[in-house]
């Protein structure tokens, strides 16, 4: 329930950056529904402009994988008990909220070039 309620918050915070952000630097005037051509242009740009945000939605797929991965090779090791599996399903889940949390305050920087690499360095 706690990560829906993230993805929705994380959603809503993104839509209303981009309204903001579109309304104050496109808009030139309140006479009208329609976009001129001057305040067109800049908001399909800024529509087009990747967000930070999508890099944390992109990061937290990737990290998903990641850790259904981890927990596939240690379930065919042998020698998880179910404990030692919970045990470390818990942290990486824990890892995971870290790096996500550290890319939203942007104490972390990926870069969509070297976001795979990064995420993999990190497990």
């Amino acid at each position: 329930m706690d990560f829906e309620l993230r993805n929705i918050k994380d959603f809503l915070q993104l839509y209303n950056k981009i309204t903001d952000m579109c309304f104050n630097s496109c808009v030139d005037n309140l006479f009208g529904r329609d976009l001129t051509r001057e305040e067109e242009s800049p908001a399909v740009q800024m529509v087009a402009e990747p967000m930070e945000q999508s890099n944390v939605h992109k990061v937290d797929i990737i990290l998903r994988k990641l850790i259904s991965k981890k927990i596939t090779e240690a379930k065919d090791s042998m020698t998880a008990t179910k404990q030692n599996l919970q045990s470390y399903a818990n942290v990486l889940q824990e890892r995971k909220k870290y790096v996500l949390e550290q890319i939203r305050t942007r104490e972390l920087d990926v870069s969509e070039k070297m976001m795979n690499n990064i995420v993999e360095d990190l497990f």
